[in-house]
């Protein structure tokens, strides 16, 4: 089986390079190439057999390998997700604008069949007021089937970029249980891709985001009842 490189320090060339590697045949183990040890720091360890050894490896090489990089990932690999999460699922918006916004069936299905398994749907948007005619829609004809369906969508309405909450990222992302991370890639509204993370801290970030959000928010039911022009447009 040929190893794949998990990571690799990239400032060095030819064959002493430090490198973690992963192959098909062990899977419960990585393989470690580095400089040998001496007899001397070998004698400094403890529980060292006549038959091992030991190699010299950077802690960065190990931490890339244990946490590689954000990876791109398809849309049939997102909505993946939504499937086979166990408990939750958290977005947070903070665009003003996406295409295709207003009711999506396929979407609903999804919400209606997470309820029925009892898992949790929620959704928080930073919105600028005044509101953009596409964010009326989104609150409307998008927002609403969806709550019906048993999202839970709360909003923080800001009157300029300048008062955006500093504990609230100013990037889309889905957070799954708590633990997976992507992060959302638009194009004047229009969906680009996603990444998805592994760090540690970043994820920790993301959790942190997802508590400030949604202590923030007010309630979709909320929200549209104090604006008499949204309630009117969710009516007809």
């Amino acid at each position: 089986m040929h190893p794949r490189m998990l990571a690799r320090d990239g400032g060095c060339s030819g064959g002493t390079c430090p490198a973690v590697y992963d192959l098909d045949d062990l899977p419960d183990e990585f393989v470690i190439q580095g400089k040998q040890a001496s007899a001397e720091l070998l004698g400094r360890l403890t529980g060292v057999a006549p038959d091992e050894n030991a190699v010299i490896i950077g802690r960065e090489i190990v931490r890339n390998a244990l946490y590689p990089a954000a990876e791109p990932v398809d849309l049939a690999h997102l909505m993946r997700q939504f499937e086979t999460f166990a408990y939750s699922a958290f977005r947070l918006e903070a665009l003003q604008h996406y295409d295709g916004t207003g009711r999506d069936d396929e979407w609903i299905t999804l919400l209606k069949a997470g309820r029925r398994w009892g898992k949790t749907h929620q959704r928080v948007h930073v919105v600028i007021e005044p509101l953009t005619g596409a964010m009326e829609q989104e609150l409307t004809e998008g927002y609403g089937p969806n709550c019906a369906a048993g999202e839970d969508i709360g909003i923080i309405p800001v009157a300029s970029e300048t008062e955006w909450p500093g504990d609230v990222p100013g990037s889309d992302f889905w957070l799954f249980d708590s633990i997976k991370l992507y992060r959302m890639l638009y194009q004047g509204g229009r969906w680009a891709g996603a990444f998805r993370v592994y760090s540690p801290h970043e994820i920790m970030q993301a959790c942190l985001a997802r508590d400030a959000a949604l202590h923030r928010a007010t309630p979709w039911k909320q929200y549209i009842a104090s604006r008499p022009d949204l309630k009117r447009r969710l009516a007809q």
